[in-house]
């Protein structure tokens, strides 16, 4: 995994797909000159030839990358990843996948910018709720998105209103975990990290 999970997130674009069943996530997070592309697999579905397709301005897209072989499990939900070393550094960068008999996934494009700002406590926390309070200024409907520290999505709510949420452990492994709230149209308003401890 890289350094993106072991440092802070940066979230740049993420969408859940209603066109295709097979795709539960695509996410991008800007690095250090590159972009690392995630997409996740929802559980009975396999893909084949996976296309990752690149463009700066939303409209001519060209194939970057084709993943080597099948994407997809029986019983459970898996993350793959791909870096995009040569990205555009003047202009947003827009991906979409060619899922094969799927079809394509929504496009995506990175944003570079401040950090979003949020307010999470407490931190760590074990079996005691825990509170995110965010912006949210025209009160959109909001998923909570919850990734282990290895990239795979483990937790998303149900859409909600408002700038705040309240959540438990309800499973989760004493670890550090990466969080995003993202509206139902794929805005990003808040990332960040938390921990779960045992103590």
């Amino acid at each position: 995994m890289r350094k993106f999970f072991t440092t802070i997130l940066v979230f740049v674009s993420f969408s859940s797909f209603s066109q295709s069943s097979a795709l539960n996530s695509f996410i991008a997070f800007p690095g250090n000159g590159d972009v690392n592309l995630q997409w996740s697999i929802n559980p009975g579905f396999s893909c084949s030839s996976v296309t990752v397709e690149w463009s700066t301005d939303s409209f001519s897209f060209s194939s970057i990358y084709t993943y080597p072989g099948v994407c997809g499990a029986s019983s459970s939900i898996l993350t793959y990843q791909w870096d995009h070393t040569t990205p555009s550094s003047s202009t947003n960068n827009y991906y979409r996948l060619n899922l094969g008999v799927y079809g394509y996934s929504q496009i995506i494009s990175t944003s570079t910018g401040n950090p979003k700002k949020y307010l999470l406590y407490p931190n760590p926390f074990n079996d005691q709720p825990c509170k995110i309070i965010f912006n949210n200024p025209s009160n959109n409907p909001v998923s909570m998105y919850i990734f282990d520290h290895n990239g795979q999505l483990v937790k998303k709510t149900l859409p909600f209103q408002g700038n705040s949420i309240v959540f438990y452990r309800d499973g989760l492994y004493a670890n550090l975990y990466y969080f995003a709230m993202v509206t139902i149209g794929g805005d990003l308003l808040a990332w960040g990290k938390f921990y779960v401890n045992d103590n």
